[in-house]
């Protein structure tokens, strides 16, 4: 079946899909609970209106300004003021699955430049309430790559009410610019020790030629 999707504010394109469902009941909310199945749908051309971070490259230029602190609430405020744009796939799959009347869609995953998507989502057909949760996977260049440390942002979406993404949260972004800043003031502090050392040892080379220099002046 063809699925127009243009009311909604999740993705604006049109889904094709699959499903075999089976219920027993006497009445509508026994139909629902009882409902049980599964199917697929993809999504062609697909824009999550909500899911949008800026390029990795932008957020690291703005943590290296003066004044940055790697928090919750500074990174949350840098995510919303640097220019992004919704999160694009040509095209998104994902299994369908319906127990005890709840419908539960994903995983989901796809690539985009510098960044990669997985979600799912879940609609109750009894209580007519749902969850759509939304992560975005960095992927930095080699020499930005902190081992043990994936920078993400996530969102969340909720029915009824508006079907658009929201920042729900960007703690492992926000560890990963406190490692970054941190290792990049360690870099600072090494640098600053090894220019000491340095002087150091141009001063006790100078000293050693001018006590060498001492003897010759005063036999000349």
């Amino acid at each position: 079946h063809c699925i127009s999707s243009a009311a909604s504010d999740v993705y604006k394109r049109q889904a094709t899909g699959r499903l075999a469902a089976e219920a027993a009941g006497q009445s509508w909310s026994e139909l629902f609970a009882s409902a049980d199945g599964d199917g697929s749908v993809s999504i062609m051309d697909a824009v999550l209106a909500g899911v949008s971070v800026p390029p990795l490259g932008a957020v690291l230029d703005a943590a290296d300004g003066q004044g940055f602190e790697a928090t919750s609430e500074q990174v949350s405020l840098l995510l919303g003021n640097l220019p992004s744009q919704p999160f694009q796939a040509d095209r998104l799959d994902a299994s369908v699955d319906i127990a005890l009347g709840s419908i539960r869609l994903g995983p989901v995953a796809a690539e985009a430049p510098g960044a990669r998507l997985s979600g799912e989502g879940t609609f109750s057909l009894v209580s007519r309430r749902g969850v759509a949760r939304a992560t975005i996977f960095y992927v930095p260049a080699d020499e930005e790559v902190i081992e043990d440390t994936a920078p993400s942002v996530s969102y969340v979406a909720g029915w009824p009410g508006s079907a658009a993404f929201s920042l729900a949260g960007a703690d492992p972004l926000t560890s990963y610019l406190s490692i970054r800043a941190y290792r990049a003031e360690q870099a600072r502090l090494q640098a600053l020790r090894d220019d000491l050392q340095e002087t150091l040892r141009l001063r006790r080379e100078a000293l050693s030629l001018i006590h060498i220099s001492e003897p010759t002046r005063r036999y000349a």
